[in-house]
């Protein structure tokens, strides 16, 4: 399941970051803001969430000060969740 959340994160941050309306970083962001809340992580999930705010008052992707930041956050959080699962496999 975490191989499968860590391919369609991939997939919808791509859809983020490329998306070419508002509407569709808005969908994006708020996608992937609940996906990320369903597997605990919940600082990615609130940055995106922002996101998504600022999308749908008409901002684009380019206006996004940390857009790098939640980068890094998605991907330490998808490399938390699968060190832990190795952990668990391991025991």
């Amino acid at each position: 399941v975490i191989d499968k959340f860590a391919d369609e994160a991939g997939r919808r941050w791509e859809a983020l970051t490329s998306a070419e309306t508002s509407v569709d970083l808005a969908r994006e962001a708020h996608t992937l803001a609940s996906t990320c809340r369903s597997f605990g992580l919940p600082q990615v999930a609130d940055a995106l969430v922002a996101i998504e705010a600022h999308a749908k008052g008409g901002g684009r992707l380019a206006e996004v000060a940390d857009i790098d930041a939640t980068a890094e956050k998605l991907q330490v959080g998808i490399t938390e969740l699968n060190a832990v699962i190795a952990d668990l496999q391991g025991a």
